[in-house]
């Protein structure tokens, strides 16, 4: 279509020049020729042609290079706006065009000139091998690879690579997938705690009855023990292996009562109850990480109308996040003091571990932003806290300072 209406623009604009010129010719002949010889006409006739077709020729290469610009401006503004970088190359890898996107991600302080300065040099002869390929037919598309940049950093793309034959030349379209690698890793993460958390039950499920056996062996041993007069720490020994077990069962019961929650259990809980039993599920954690834990509770009956188990899970994530920010060890203290806002009981935990950077801090209740690595986080915790607490009619805060520790404070309405 495009080049239909470019040569009928072409043919039209150049018959109109020409019977212009005729008509004005024709004009000036009647007008001031009409007396002249017929070998001078001949001559200004000659000149006619000459004119008509320089004329011509020149509307015809002005029309062409304007066409040629403006095509060339479209496609500059079309390759300029993408979001991918794009990048035209020969097949020796020398580059030709490239858009904004792609100096943007590759050319800060530096002019790359050739392709082979952005693959790294692992890469290079399977990027060969699929360059080959291409130019054989084939077309690359969402193939995912690294590239370098400015400073030598790689990072995962996706690419789509085809040939032109007729101009000989590669086109590359880059996207930066950082962040859907990402996402997708968290995404498999919450798969994996989805299935960890069906098989958590079935474990549970499968520990319940051999612990209930061996509680009641413990109690009958227990009651043929008064009849052993050579047993006399026996006792003492039969009652730290059934707190043991009774310890375990409570585990398994709270990881039941975590997996199969029922919707919207509220009832009234007392705050101090619910941190000590979170904080003694914990503490084999802290004991193994270092961690000097502390817990003071100026009142010690204050209630709340709680879900517990949605509350568990708020304090818990918290207290992981804790424990990861302090890998060789620290302090970690809840306090609940007896005044707090009027109506509203506050809880504060603390730990001295390295801080959160004040740039990130406004983040960090943002769904899926999280500073662990790929595989310890899912960046969830913070932003269903945030949904609970919100929930239950309270609020939640951060403090922090770099390498400095951080505070989170919970505030609740009392009941």
């Amino acid at each position: 279509m495009r080049h239909t209406r470019f040569w009928s623009t072409l043919i039209l604009s150049s018959l109109t020049i020409v019977v212009l010129i005729f008509l004005i010719w024709e004009l000036f002949e009647n007008s001031f020729f009409k007396d002249f010889d017929y070998r001078t006409l001949h001559y200004l006739y000659i000149t006619r042609g000459f004119t008509v077709s320089l004329l011509l020729a020149g509307w015809a290469t002005w029309f062409v290079l304007r066409e040629k610009l403006r095509y060339q401006q479209g496609f500059d503004k079309i390759i300029n706006n993408s979001t991918d970088a794009i990048l035209v190359y020969d097949e020796s890898g020398q580059i030709s065009t490239l858009n904004k996107a792609a100096e943007s991600l590759f050319c800060n302080n530096r002019r790359i000139k050739s392709i082979w300065d952005i693959i790294p040099s692992e890469n290079r002869i399977d990027f060969s091998k699929r360059l080959e390929n291409v130019k054989n037919g084939d077309k690359i598309i969402n193939y995912e690879t690294g590239k370098l940049l400015e400073d030598g950093k790689k990072i995962p793309v996706s690419i789509g690579l085809v040939y032109v034959n007729e101009d000989g030349r590669f086109v590359e379209t880059i996207r930066d997938i950082r962040e859907s690698l990402i996402l997708r890793n968290k995404i498999i993460d919450l798969e994996k705690a989805q299935i960890f958390g069906k098989m958590a039950e079935g474990i549970a499920h499968h520990m319940g009855t051999p612990l209930a056996s061996m509680l009641l062996r413990v109690q009958m041993l227990r009651e043929d023990m008064p009849g052993h007069t050579d047993c006399s720490n026996c006792l003492e020994k039969l009652d730290l292996i059934e707190r043991q077990i009774f310890y375990g069962q409570k585990v398994i019961q709270r990881l039941l009562r975590f997996v199969r929650r029922s919707e919207n259990e509220r009832q009234p809980e007392i705050i101090s109850h619910l941190l000590e039993e979170e904080i003694e599920i914990m503490n084999p954690i802290l004991r193994k990480q270092g961690i000097e834990f502390e817990l003071h509770l100026d009142e010690e009956d204050l209630k709340i109308w709680a879900d517990r188990d949605l509350l568990a899970l708020v304090f818990a994530d918290i207290m992981m996040n804790a424990v990861d920010a302090m890998p060789q060890g620290g302090k970690l203290s809840i306090v609940v003091p007896k005044k707090g806002p009027e109506g509203q009981v506050e809880i504060k935990i603390t730990d001295t571990g390295m801080g959160i950077p004040r740039d990130i801090l406004p983040l960090v209740f943002e769904p899926f932003f999280t500073t662990k690595p790929a595989g310890k986080g899912t960046g969830l915790g913070l932003s269903l806290a945030k949904r609970i607490i919100k929930d239950h009619g309270g609020e939640i805060c951060v403090e922090s300072i770099e390498g400095s520790g951080t505070t989170i404070l919970i505030r609740l309405p009392i009941y």
